[in-house]
């Protein structure tokens, strides 16, 4: 009987045929489930890129650094789309994938200014009320209550719930003018901003706010409001029209008075007369003059003549008495036109206006001399 060493070593027993097979086969299949891990990884974000036809980001690699978590908006940034201006479909869209209401509110706000349908301003009403804006949501859901558009009909009821819960928290007042219909536009006197208004219902904060309503054509109205949460109230505003002003009548042009002709004063008057008289009476002097002077030419003349040699008698016995006719002729032209001289100088002297008065008075002095008059005056 063979007994065994003890202190031999023990033969291992040796490994089934097939045990290296199953620990390639498991080691293959470990392989295999992180390659599809890995390409299921990096294939999430092209699919979902693809689904919101934007382009796809390039995947994280172990050696790159996770990306810093920014703010919501900064996120919401990320998401949106790039390329052409997206539509209020589009916008609505994001509004909802938005975690807060007021990054939602950011998207309704301009979904709103591309398309004011009743859909939008109720979707943006109900977002105002989430976001603790009573008032906002007060103006968007009382614009289409009553609508008949599928989501408001659809969502109705958590319409009349905001309305009421948001109610309590504003101050709502009716204002009606008169005349009624009337153009106007409503200010906040505070800070000049536009009335939140729904038609002629307007939503305001508790507290005193003083509104301004104007319009072209209209005089400025003013109307004082203690605004109280939860209470209601109305006014009447009486609207007055701009009256024109009335246009400037045009003023006359000024007339000259006519001129008064003063009657003469009675010196003056007689001046006047002395003067014609003066005048008239030294034209017939001077006339008188011009005669005697031709009387005496003409005695002269025959006095020269021949005829007065005829016989034996002289010049002066035969003409002596024509020669008496031509001197007397010539005496009587000198002291006539010697008087008609002095009359005339008179007469103008009396017509000439008097500008200041003297105390001395005109004088005339004439005296015959030989064949003639000799005159002096002082004036």
């Amino acid at each position: 009987m063979f007994t065994p060493n003890p202190h031999s070593p023990v033969p291992r027993e040796p490994s089934p045929p097939n045990s290296c097979y199953e620990c390639a086969v498991r080691n293959l299949s470990t392989l295999l489930l992180s390659l599809a891990m890995v390409s299921t990884s990096a294939a999430a974000p092209l699919f979902a890129a693809r689904a919101q036809d934007v382009p796809p980001a390039e995947p994280a690699t172990s050696e790159t650094t996770p990306p810093e978590t920014g703010t919501s908006e900064e996120v919401a940034d990320e998401g949106e789309p790039e390329g052409p201006a997206m539509s209020a479909a589009d916008l609505v869209l994001l509004a909802e994938r938005q975690a807060s209401p007021a990054d939602a509110l950011t998207y309704l706000d301009e979904a709103v200014e591309l398309d004011s349908s009743d859909e939008n301003r109720a979707r943006r009403g109900l977002v105002r009320f989430e976001a603790a804006d009573p008032i906002g949501a007060q103006l968007d859901l009382l614009s289409v209550r009553g609508s008949e558009d599928p989501y408001v009909v659809e969502h109705q009821a958590e319409i009349d719930a905001a309305l009421e819960q948001s109610a309590v928290e504003v101050y709502q007042l009716r204002v009606r003018t008169e005349p009624e219909r009337v153009t106007l536009f409503c200010t906040l006197e505070a800070d000049s901003s536009p009335c939140p208004a729904v038609a002629d219902l307007v939503i305001l904060p508790a507290g005193s706010h003083r509104l301004i309503y104007d319009g072209e054509g209209y005089e400025p109205a003013f109307l004082e409001v203690e605004a109280s949460a939860g209470g209601t109230g109305e006014a009447t505003l009486r609207i007055s029209v701009v009256q024109p002003e009335p246009e400037p009548e045009p003023e006359p042009e000024p007339v000259a008075p006519p001129t008064e002709v003063a009657p003469p004063e009675p010196e003056t008057y007689r001046n006047t007369l002395a003067g014609a008289l003066l005048l008239g009476g030294a034209a017939v002097l001077i006339g008188g003059g011009v005669a005697a002077h031709s009387i005496s030419e003409s005695a002269a003349a025959e006095w020269n003549d021949d005829a007065c040699l005829s016989g034996n008698q002289t010049r002066e016995a035969n003409c002596g008495e024509v020669r008496m006719r031509a001197e007397n002729a010539r005496l009587s032209a000198g002291i006539l036109y010697g008087a008609g001289l002095a009359l005339a100088v008179g007469g103008l002297f009396a017509l000439l206006p008097k500008e200041r008065e003297s105390n001395e008075t005109a004088s005339i002095r004439c005296a015959p001399g030989l064949l003639s008059l000799q005159c002096t005056g002082q004036f």
